[in-house]
């Protein structure tokens, strides 16, 4: 933003008294490659053990949920070639491996397990790993890809995780802070004199 207009709009703030919010929940990157999380499992030999849902979400088999549920016999005679790998296990062992797959020399992959993603009562539900390209290095998602990593057919730009809040007027120090944006409605609620529900998720920012 230009600096005259950010000093003619802090002039009208101060002349109401009132407060500013600058908000952005995720940063921006450009891209020029695209990966294809379904193909790279492929790569990888594991492509057996999941099932890919759209934008990364990797649902890991029910048969190998089952861990107590079969024999070692039956195990060992799935398809899946399980073979008294528990899904802990496996689920690590994918994560290992997707996380130290390259290209160009560039790990280029983040992933996540569900329980760091998600909370509350239906997190259950959530897909048990999430894959993210890495857009700070140039990749986002491919589909319907004959490759694990092909240039970004449509895309030359993508939002990063990382976002961005400025306030002004509010009891805050001018420095750095570490927030998450489930923190920007209680911080601006006190700001505003509100009280906030013990049960709002996220913190005041100070």
């Amino acid at each position: 933003m230009d600096d005259f207009l950010v000093e003619y709009l802090l002039s009208k703030l101060e002349e109401v008294g009132a407060k500013l919010a600058i908000v952005s929940d995720h940063g921006f990157a450009h891209i020029d490659k695209a990966v294809n999380v379904e193909k790279v499992l492929e790569e990888l030999g594991y492509s057996e053990y999941y099932s890919v849902g759209g934008w990364g979400a990797l649902y890991l088999n029910e048969k190998l949920k089952m861990k107590n549920g079969k024999s070692s016999e039956e195990n060992q005679n799935s398809k899946f070639k399980i073979q008294n790998s528990s899904f802990s296990e496996k689920r690590e062992e994918i994560i290992k491996a997707l996380k130290n797959y390259t290209h160009e020399g560039n790990q280029i992959l983040d992933v996540f397990k569900k329980e760091e993603i998600y909370w509350g009562p239906e997190a259950e539900k959530g897909p048990d790993l999430l894959v993210w390209p890495k857009r700070e290095l140039g990749y986002t998602f491919a589909m319907r890809s004959d490759e694990a990593v092909i240039p970004s057919p449509h895309k030359n730009g993508c939002h990063l995780e990382n976002g961005m809040v400025v306030l002004h007027g509010f009891d805050t120090q001018q420095k750095e802070l570490e927030a998450n944006i489930k923190d920007i409605f209680p911080t601006v609620m006190n700001a505003l004199g509100q009280e906030v529900d013990d049960d709002v998720d996220g913190e005041v920012i100070g």
